[in-house]
């Protein structure tokens, strides 16, 4: 550890054979606009890590042609200038986290074509307003987790073409608008754990035709509606843990064709149809921490690859014999004997459901 606290003009002049630059662990609080002037065709990584920057100032970076990596982990920034990050053609991955950031401007990375990781998690972000990300094009993962966040406007993510990954957890999120997701349509996993969703808006869910996995655990989400997951047929993990759901209507998982793991544990509900579990490639299914009392034979039908089924801590006296068969009984029995998982602890006078 250093003490450095100022970073003056073109002070690295002759350094142009060192491609990465450690400054972290220091006292730095000012960057002169030109402090990397003398290394701008060379320096391909920039560390200004655990510092005392308060903000990111207009032209320090500018012309940095070579540079793929800015990292400003640990520091208290509060405010980005408009033109900060203005003529990096190179840069892929930009780490902000553990700062102040409370307000991103519109379009403030537009001209960062090549970046493909944006790292504001743990800052003081309470909404992302529509086009922040305008100009992303590359960028695959993005990660705003762990901040103060309420609401994300319409467009919010317009422009980020390629975005897969997108973390959305620990946040204070109770709406999402509709609109808010156009454009991030080849995303892949959404994460919106540990906040405030109250329900799940079917207008959201247009854009994701290839999203694969969806993560809700721990919101206040009371039912599901019909139309809440429509077109995502490349879904294959759904996690609704943790939330207040009593109802789940009819026809809410119809064109859920590939899912493969869906957890509703730690919710309300005392019943499922039938008709809402036509899944037919589910393998694991987390009904756990209920209030479930009643199991009808064929609950399980239209789960016919399930290998997995937790009915434990619910209110359930009695799993009839016949609830894990088929219709036919003999492929039933089979499935069960060659290799189900089935927990029910907690639960009064469970038969084995391989006794048969």
């Amino acid at each position: 550890m250093n003490k450095i606290i100022h970073i003056a003009s073109d002070v690295f002049q002759g350094l142009s054979q060192l491609p990465t630059f450690n400054l972290s662990f220091n006292q730095i609080s000012d960057l002169d606009k030109d402090a990397f002037i003398g290394v701008k065709w060379s320096m391909l990584r920039l560390f200004l890590d655990y510092n005392n920057l308060i903000t990111i100032p207009p032209g320090v970076f500018h012309g940095l042609l070579a540079l793929e990596e800015i990292s400003f982990f640990a520091n208290t920034i509060q405010l980005i200038s408009t033109d900060a990050f203005l003529d990096l053609p190179s840069l892929r991955l930009l780490n902000l986290s553990r700062n102040q950031i409370s307000i991103l401007e519109p379009k403030i990375f537009h001209s960062l074509s090549q970046l493909e990781l944006l790292d504001i998690s743990n800052n003081s972000l309470k909404t992302i307003k529509g086009f922040t990300f305008m100009g992303l094009r590359e960028m695959v993962e993005l990660n705003l987790q762990f901040n103060l966040i309420q609401a994300l406007e319409p467009f919010s993510l317009f422009g980020c073409s390629s975005l897969l990954v997108l973390h959305l957890g620990n946040n204070q999120i109770h709406t999402i608008h509709p609109g808010t997701f156009e454009g991030a349509y080849i995303l892949t996993a959404l994460k919106l754990e540990n906040n405030n969703l109250t329900f799940w808006p079917s207008e959201v869910t247009k854009p994701f035709r290839v999203l694969q996995t969806i993560t809700l655990f721990n919101n206040l989400i009371s039912e599901l509606q019909d139309g809440a997951f429509v077109g995502m047929v490349h879904l294959h993990t759904c996690n609704l843990s943790q939330n207040r759901i009593t109802k789940i209507q009819e026809g809410v998982f119809i064109d859920l064709v590939n899912l493969r793991v869906l957890d509703l544990s730690r919710n309300y509900l005392s019943r499922l149809s039938s008709n809402i579990l036509q899944l037919p490639k589910l393998k694991t299914l987390n009904i756990s921490t209920n209030i479930i009392y009643d199991i009808h034979c064929d609950m399980f039908n239209g789960i016919a690859a399930l290998e997995m089924l937790d009915l434990s801590d619910n209110q359930l006296r009695l799993v009839p014999s016949c609830t894990l068969e088929n219709p036919s009984r003999a492929e039933g029995t089979e499935r069960i004997r060659g290799g189900w998982q089935f927990a029910v602890q907690g639960s009064e006078d469970q038969p084995d459901p391989g006794s048969e």
